[in-house]
């Protein structure tokens, strides 16, 4: 694995600043500047905290499983017929989900229901800017 650029290494030390001050902030950087990478780097300096990350597209799923196994982090996909495990003595350190997957089913049983959210020390939202357009119809 490539060590992270100077700026990335910044960025990632600022994202860990404001959670002293905040418990959520939001990461914005243009495109091919490793958002991805710098996700990966705060879910590992989470450990052994686990890591829910959401994502709208399959194409952003597999990339960031693809960053988090280069990082030598195991990951478990909820998606289509894809299950992550809910275990935590069994289940990976990093969940990415689908959150088309993550809201389907009635109410009472959606694929969501499945995670216990006291078992993970992050989310993340790759292309949260989504999340606001998904709820307005």
């Amino acid at each position: 694995m490539k060590p992270l650029r100077d700026y990335q290494v910044e960025d990632v030390d600022a994202i860990f600043e404001e959670f002293k001050e905040a418990k959520s902030t939001l990461y914005v950087a243009a495109t091919g500047l490793g958002k991805t990478r710098v996700m990966t780097e705060v879910a590992h300096r989470m450990l052994p905290g686990r890591t829910l990350l959401l994502a709208h597209r399959t194409e952003l799923i597999t990339q960031a499983r693809e960053a988090f196994q280069e990082r030598g982090m195991g990951c478990d996909i909820e998606q289509a017929e894809l299950s992550a495990g809910v275990s935590l003595f069994t289940a990976s350190p990093v969940v990415i989900a689908s959150v088309q997957t993550l809201l389907s089913g009635e109410e009472d049983t959606k694929r969501m229901r499945r995670f216990d959210p006291k078992h993970f020390s992050l989310l993340l939202y790759d292309e949260c800017h989504h999340g606001v357009s998904v709820g307005n119809k």
